[in-house]
């Protein structure tokens, strides 16, 4: 006789966390390493139990959706995943790392008469996407002031 033990979201959305790190090129369990630093340090600093809810959700979740522009992505420079991996790096507060982040994406592999057209090409869509929220949008609070719209009823989660 088998029983059953139910989900935990916890658990569910850990293995989108998974799915993250193989689209930003990370080593498995890199987000789920954040989230338990995330959360140990809110016990360290003493979080009440609805601040470390939402520290652990925020870890957890920080990256989804970030690839829901991947075939625009990889269009645009090619190999989606290098340059996913590259925004953990770079400062994205230094435009002239970012655009150069961008050129250099966009222009590899590609022949010499053609960097040059797909170098403004980048540049426009950057500014783009930037203008549209999206570039950075894991770097920045979505509900500023706010909880985020995650239910904190998860037994799972001590």
């Amino acid at each position: 006789m088998s029983s059953t033990v139910p989900l935990r979201m916890g658990e569910l959305v850990a293995t989108l966390a998974l799915a993250q790190d193989n689209a930003f090129g990370q080593p498995l369990e890199s987000q789920l390493r954040s989230c338990l630093l995330a959360a140990w340090m809110g016990e360290e600093a003493g979080f009440d139990r609805d601040l470390a809810d939402t520290v652990y959700w925020v870890a957890l979740l920080r990256y989804l959706g970030c690839t829901g522009h991947a075939h625009e992505v990889s269009t645009l420079f090619g190999d989606e995943i290098a340059i996913r991996a590259q925004t953990l790096v770079h400062d994205a507060a230094n435009p002239a790392e970012v655009i150069r982040d961008v050129i250099a994406f966009a222009t590899a592999g590609r022949p010499p008469e053609e960097r040059g057209q797909h170098a403004r090409q980048a540049r426009v869509e950057e500014q783009g996407v930037d203008q549209a929220g999206e570039a950075h949008h894991h770097e920045q609070p979505q509900f500023e002031g706010q909880r985020p719209p995650i239910s904190r009823a998860d037994p799972g989660v001590q």
